[in-house]
């Protein structure tokens, strides 16, 4: 750090050790270096070695991802072979209309209302389908609901009773009652004196009074048979639990 002599020189006395030399010059311009002495040589003057570089530090590769696997696509089945298991089970629908209108309409011993009636969403199958109006004789059809004809229309000219006989089913009717069946569980089949009644709940208008017959049956259970006594105007009621039929 203390200047030892002007440029040019050409030997400096030091005591041999490892020095640093700084020269400047005019106008000004450092530069260093380091001086190695010996005792048999001069002053030899290495300019300093900058430090090696860095070595480079490679990023981590990531493996390649691979190429994304394509799915294959399912070829769209007509409907004509895709077979009864893929086709839609459409519900049931029943229009009934009667002339005169204004009948009531029962539905396997239900009453669903008055005519001209629509009745939706009907699991398939075979209903019976009363219709009654004061004046007139009832009328029972047979209709089948079924997958290749879901919705039916079924039509009905009342027949008008004469004055005579329409007096006396007044009177007949006055003197009937109404049965209620119920079974847990529902569905089964109502059988009245030996005559088919619908599926339970069931409720059969204009029953005549007096003892009656009543079996209930349905599939995997034990079949019951009772008796009800209907007293007119009154509405009866028969009430069952069905019992599992045990294998045998």
């Amino acid at each position: 750090g203390t200047p030892a002599a002007t440029s040019p020189a050409t030997s400096v006395t030091t005591t041999p050790a490892p020095a640093a030399v700084r020269v400047v010059a005019d106008p000004p311009e450092p530069v260093s270096g380091a001086i190695s002495e010996s005792p048999a040589r001069g002053v030899n003057s290495t300019p300093a070695a900058s430090p090696p570089p860095a070595p480079a530090v490679a990023a981590p590769s990531r493996p390649p991802r691979p190429p994304p696997t394509a799915r294959p696509e399912r070829a769209a089945v007509p409907a004509a072979q895709a077979g009864p298991a893929a086709a839609a089970v459409l519900p049931g629908r029943l229009l009934v209309r009667s002339t005169p209108s204004g009948a009531e309409v029962f539905l396997n011993g239900q009453r669903r209302g008055v005519s001209p009636l629509s009745i939706r969403d009907l699991p398939l199958g075979a209903y019976a389908v009363r219709m009654a109006r004061a004046g007139f004789e009832p009328s029972q059809q047979r209709v089948v609901l079924e997958a290749g004809r879901p919705a039916r229309a079924l039509e009905v000219t009342l027949v008008r009773l004469a004055p005579a006989v329409a007096a006396s089913s007044r009177v007949r009717a006055a003197a009937a009652g109404s049965l209620l069946v119920e079974s847990r569980p529902a569905g089964a089949r109502v059988l009245v004196d030996g005559g088919e009644a619908g599926r339970t709940p069931v409720t059969l208008p204009a029953v005549a009074a007096g003892d009656h017959a009543v079996r209930i049956e349905l599939l995997g259970y034990l079949p019951i048979s009772t008796s009800t006594r209907v007293e007119p105007g009154i509405r009866a009621r028969v009430a069952v639990t069905l019992t599992t039929e045990r294998p045998r």
